[in-house]
């Protein structure tokens, strides 16, 4: 039947054309041996070398669908001549023409005449059509979408017209497809209508963007319930058909462009006019006018979306088109406008699919996300603004009850800021499931999730040319990993790999390989290219060469004279010359060594100068061994395992060569059987973090010289994935780096004890990892959300407790003595420590209100000019910003939250490593519940978590009444996993007038409460005393005038006193605090604290008193104070400002303070016994050792 419609449609046809110009026949449609294919796996087109009519089919397809394999998507029964590309010239003066690419028109000389002309360079490449008509040039060609690209599965269909005329013409052009979807030659079309919901069409039908905007994408089902075959359709959002018809083949076929629907025709049955199910669809293009002697293109593309990179642990499969570029206005004072909608520049099309699995299930509630960067930002449906440019937090679609197998499509608008330069800008849609209470957004319950970039141009409307001015080395061996290093020039142009791709060539133009996207790394205007054992390149010569894709070069983003780009610069010669290859280790750390050669000696007395190395090791056994000469070394800090080459050596003075740069080069690629990931050389650091997918290297900061890289830092970036070992919790993806290690700076692990607690009198600088975090989402940790800001390498430390002598009159030999200092201590496995912050949303889930975001604000303005290509160290480093990301001295903690209440806080020491993962969290925060209604006090308190070992929970609030206050605490600690209480407490003050208890109106008691402390401890006692303690509490006033809370705590092991909020005049606090306890077993341990704040902030002053005694012999002491002067806050513009400052402690090590006047800031440190006192300027402060007894937290408590 279909062949005698076809018989008829094409009897239509020729009558249609004949009778209009007679001396026009169509293109010969016989079938010809020649014909080109191209295939990847997953999507194959076939195209005729008679008149180049193309069809589709898949052959893996969706790789998440198996229903799709080896199915056709274009109709083909031997012929190549039913979906067909057509044009319509006005050539002015009411000269219109239509044409059918591969027609036969005029008379012989004609260059019609000659037919189609069909190549393929290489095998498996473009397959290019041209075709002639007069003066007009008519190229088809047909490729692949880049396996980077959102499209990967489809197939790129680009036409272009060339104009030699001598006159400008307006070109039309039509693409008509004959939807087949396996054995049915019919398909149902779903597509966005005005309420963005997806609209069936079933019928003949035109959209011309009349009654809403025509879809970026739309797709074809092959059952409308249970769809095995889904063929999509993909419009460059720069270049936009301005019709789409839908109609059965037969009326389709019958004309060369023009098309009136029949709206009562439905094509997916036989009850039509034809007698046939049979659908096909049109896409109309407008090039407009073409001057002479230039050209104009379109791109579309067909097929299937691939989903070869979604993993099985995504539930979600998402795809998203966004326009490849934006360009300036003729005016150059914003972009040409994609959309007429509200204020959007342009529109992007999202599909998501909860795809069916063994392992799939209907979704309650998920939230499509969507976050871009500083210079984007997501508007409304109707085009308006909802947040600013710059905004952190995702905009947010929900969906509800989305069932196995079901696919979203949503439509969304965005505008663009006009910068100075151009730019890359990334959108990132994810889809999460938000079921739980919180509805927070965290990173392990995202669903899927797809990245797209756009290139906004900056306001010289320019968009800067890629150009190679060097690369190292000349030379590569025939194997091993060996890397290329390209200097480059507006490197920026290349993030989006979806645009380009790299070959290395035989100078002879015969080979061609590959370098995939994984083995590319570009930082700093440098692109590293890892070559590994499985990109092989026989000796001899070869040069790289950079080739956009047809879909860049339609999108202007390069020149068309641009599309393939190579230099000079870009030979190399592979040598089989031993001398070229490079040396491979197993293990590389970075050890601190003793300037002084003291061998091995770091205590917190003996202060040196650190010089650190880089040591490599063939393996894990030679690492051991030189592990076990602690002598010889100071600490070993950072420990890479994984396959490292050394790719940079100096030949030194001494005439040793030296390596200087180490790098390494982890792939990842999606298994598409198991749909599990494949890591090849996972890089693991210190036995707490891994790298994958990626480069890495560690190196000195000045590596090309040979004397200079022994004073320089060393230095270590990453490129790629980050996790936590063992737990897989993700970091990052995509660049990171470590603070510099720099030459005579104490640098060390920071030590934990086995409860998760730090250290004490711990004063070394640490290593951290930094990364832009401001665009990081939380995770879920212990039940609770955090957002890594940045972490911390450590190290857990176990020390025993000490075992209690049976014999008091007994003694030991000194050497026994030594030897039980010796095992004292115990290094249990190395951590890394996060500082996150922690969601509170499980206390205060009210919408619509935000906290400050004091870190999170600063953390934005450091990374504001990050981008993919830049360089971290110079972004962290430049004007010493690196101290922002663990700084927190200049966040304001006392300011009271407007709002009562707090979204979240910053914690520090949230840990992983140590073999077991997540190692647990211990923090303790102060927090804001709001009041859900009005009349309701509010409620603030402090929470305390610890994780680590044990679980501890604790909550210690207030709550302010109309007449009387209330204060509770209540703590739990896990014995088996079992709750045991470990202190309960209870306060009730603020009674006016109160008690009188010395019947002459003096003294009053306003409030008064008590509890007790330490009871787990005393439950499962591990000592001799019990350590528990009965608390008392009272609050007085004196004559009116005097107002203080006291508070007296009573046991067997110790005393403790403390008065807080002393006030005169029953509002005015002069001294917030004053403490001393006195703990006498089984050590002795005094500690005073005093704060004053006179005349409401303008002098405020700190200090405290430390004896501690260990075994009444280990003494250790420690006094320090702090006093500010500042302008009272009432006064206008300088209100808070410090006038000046002075900090000063002294202990049993050192003496050492600082002074600050206005904003100049000197310091001073002495170490008893040394002769040099060290001065210092700028903005390094005093820092005491007990923060928490001036009332200080490491931490702000809100961010």
């Amino acid at each position: 039947m279909k062949r005698f419609t076809r018989f008829i449609s094409m009897l239509l046809c020729i009558v249609t054309i004949t009778t209009a110009i007679p001396v026009r026949v169509l293109a010969d449609t016989s079938s010809h041996d020649s014909v080109y294919s191209i295939d990847n796996g997953y999507i194959r087109v076939e195209v005729s070398g008679e008149n180049g009519g193309f069809v589709v089919n898949t052959e893996e397809g969706d790789l998440l669908k198996k229903s799709d394999n080896n199915k056709k998507l274009l109709f083909h029964n031997g012929q190549y001549d039913t979906s067909f590309v057509s044009f319509r010239v006005d050539y002015g003066e009411g000269r219109v023409e239509d044409y059918i690419f591969g027609g036969k028109y005029g008379n012989l000389s004609d260059p019609s005449r000659l037919g189609v002309q069909v190549s393929q360079a290489q095998a498996n490449g473009d397959i290019v059509a041209t075709w002639r008509v007069g003066q007009l040039t008519f190229t088809q060609n047909i490729t692949l979408a880049n396996e980077v690209s959102s499209e990967h599965g489809m197939v790129s269909i680009q036409l272009e017209v060339e104009n030699q005329t001598g006159a400008p013409v307006d070109v039309k052009a039509r693409i008509l497809l004959d939807t087949c979807l396996g054995d049915k030659d019919f398909a149902y079309y779903q597509v966005l209508a005005e309420n963005l919901s997806a609209e069936a069409i079933t019928s003949e039908r035109v959209l011309n963007g009349s009654k809403y905007a025509l879809p970026q994408n739309f797709y074809a089902m092959d059952d409308p319930l249970n769809a095995g075959i889904m063929a999509y359709t993909v419009n460059n959002p720069a270049n936009m058909p301005y019709q789409i018809a839908f109609g059965h083949w037969n009326n389709l076929a019958s004309t060369l462009f023009d098309f009136t629907p029949n709206s009562s025709l439905n094509f997916t049955n036989v009850y039509n006019e034809y007698l046939t199910a049979d659908s096909a669809y049109a896409l109309y293009y407008d090039l407009n006018s073409i001057p002479s002697s230039k050209s104009a293109s379109l791109i579309s593309f067909y097929g299937v979306y691939s989903r070869h990179n979604v993993p099985a642990a995504n539930s979600v499969a998402i795809d998203a088109t966004v326009p490849i570029r934006l360009e300036l206005n003729p005016d150059k004072t914003g972009f040409i406008r994609l959309s007429d909608l509200g204020i959007a520049d342009f529109a992007a099309g999202a599909v998501f699919e909860n795809y069916a699995s063994e392992t799939a299930m209907d979704l309650e509630n998920i939230t499509l996300a969507v976050q871009t960067t500083s210079n984007l930002r997501v508007l409304s449906d109707s085009g308006s603004a909802i947040n600013e440019f710059g905004d952190l937090e995702p905009v947010r679609v929900n969906y509800s009850d989305v069932k196995i197998g079901n696919t979203i499509s949503k439509q969304l608008y965005f505008q663009a800021h006009l910068s100075e330069n151009a730019a890359y800008e990334r959108i990132t849609f994810g889809v999460y499931d938000v079921s739980s209470p919180d509805g927070e957004l965290a990173d392990d319950r995202l669903l899927g999730e797809k990245v797209v970039y756009i290139l906004l141009p900056g306001s010289d409307g320019a968009i800067p040319k890629v150009t190679f001015s060097s690369m190292t080395p000349e030379v590569i061996y025939t194997s091993g990993t060996r890397h290329l290093f390209v200097a480059l020039t507006n490197a920026s142009m290349l993030d989006n790999r979806a645009n380009w791709n790299l070959y290395a060539y035989s100078v002879d133009g015969k080979i061609k390989v590959d370098i995939p996207e994984n083995s590319i790394s570009i930082s700093g205007g440098i692109m590293d290219i890892a070559l590994k054992d499985d990109i092989e390149l026989a000796p001899g010569s070869w040069y790289l060469q950079l080739e956009w894709t047809d879909y860049a070069v339609t999108s202007k983003l390069v020149p068309a004279v641009h599309q393939k780009q190579t230099a000079s610069q870009l030979r190399f010669v592979v040598s089989e010359d031993k001398k070229y290859k490079n040396e491979s280790y197993g293990v590389l750390c970075v050890v601190e060594y003793n300037v002084d050669k003291n061998p091995g000696i770091k205590t917190e007395t003996y202060n040196h100068d650190s010089m650190y190395r880089l040591v490599a090791f063939e393996d894990e056994d030679a690492f051991k061994e030189f592990s076990k000469e602690t002598s010889k070394y100071v600490e070993i800090l950072l420990i890479f395992r994984g396959e490292f080459t050394g790719e940079r050596k100096v030949l030194t003075s001494n005439g040793q060569l030296e390596t200087t740069y180490y790098s390494a080069v982890s792939t990842k690629h999606l298994d598409t059987t198991t749909r599990q990931y494949v890591i090849d050389n996972p890089i693991t650091i210190n036995g707490c973090m891994d790298f994958e997918a990626g480069t890495m290297a560690v190196y000195y900061e000045d590596y090309l010289s040979p004397e200079g890289f022994r004073s320089a830092a060393i230095m270590t970036e990453f490129d790629g994935d980050l996790l936590t070992s063992d737990a897989r919790t993700s970091v990052w993806k995509g660049k990171a780096i470590f603070t510099k290690i720099e030459q005579k700076k104490n640098f060390s692990l920071r030590p934990y004890d086995i409860n998760g607690n730090r250290k004490e009198n711990f004063n070394d600088a640490t290593i951290q990892l930094i990364w832009p975090s401001v665009y990081g989402l939380g995770q879920t940790l212990a039940g609770m959300i955090f957002k890594l800001a940045y972490g911390e390498l450590g190290v857990v430390i176990d020390t025993p407790e000490p075992e209690e002598e049976e014999d008091e009159n007994s003694a030991e030999a000194p050497e026994e003595d030594d030897e039980e200092e010796e095992l004292e201590e115990t290094e249990l496995g190395r951590v890394l420590s996060f500082t996150a912050s922690f969601s509170l949303s499980f206390l205060n889930p009210k919408e619509g209100e935000k906290p400050r975001e004091t870190y999170w604000t600063k953390m934005q303005e450091l990374f504001e000019y990050h981008t993919t290509d830049s360089s971290l160290y110079e972004i962290a480093y430049g004007k010493d910003k690196v101290n922002q990301v663990g700084d927190f001295t200049k966040v304001n903690e006392d300011d009271e939250d407007d709002k009562g209440w707090t979204g979240s806080v910053m914690v520090q020491d949230v840990l992983f490593g140590c073999g077991v993962g997540f190692y647990g969290v211990k923090f303790k925060v102060d927090v804001g519940i709001q009041n859900y209604i009005d009349s309701l006090p509010k409620i603030k308190g402090t929470l305390e978590v610890n994780t680590v070992n044990n679980w501890a929970f604790s909550f210690e609030g207030e709550m302010e009444m109309a007449t009387f206050s209330l204060e509770a605490k209540l703590s739990f600690k896990s014995y088996k996993n079992f709750p045991v209480p470990d202190e309960v407490y209870f306060f009730a003050g603020g009674f006016k007038p109160g008690i009188n208890i010395d019947t002459y109106g003096v003294i009053w008691i306003t409030g008064g409460g008590g509890g007790i402390s330490d009871l787990y401890e005393s439950i499962f006692l591990k000592q001799a005393l019990p350590p528990l303690k009965l608390i008392l509490a009272v609050s007085f006033n004196i004559a009116q005038v005097m107002d203080a809370t006291a508070k007296l705590g009573i046991g067997l092991t110790g005393i403790s006193l403390e008065a807080s909020d002393i006030k005169v005049m029953t509002a005015i606090k002069v001294i917030p605090k004053l403490a001393l306890t006195m703990e006498w077993y089984p050590d002795l341990d005094l500690k005073g604290a005093l704060s004053i704040d006179l005349f409401q902030g303008v002098i405020k002053g700190n200090g405290y008193i430390v004896l501690i005694g260990k075994g009444y012999t280990d003494w250790f002491f420690e006094m320090y104070a702090k006093a500010a002067l500042k302008i009272p806050i009432s006064v206008p513009a300088v209100g808070g400002m410090t006038i000046a400052a002075v900090d000063l402690g002294i202990n049993t090590e050192k003496i050492w303070g600082g002074f600050q006047a206005l904003s100049i800031a000197y310091g001073i440190t002495y170490y008893w016994g040394e002769l040099d006192v060290d001065f210092t300027t700028g903005a390094n402060k005093a820092k005491p050792t007990f923060p928490d007894l001036l009332g200080q937290k490491d931490l702000p408590i809100y961010y």
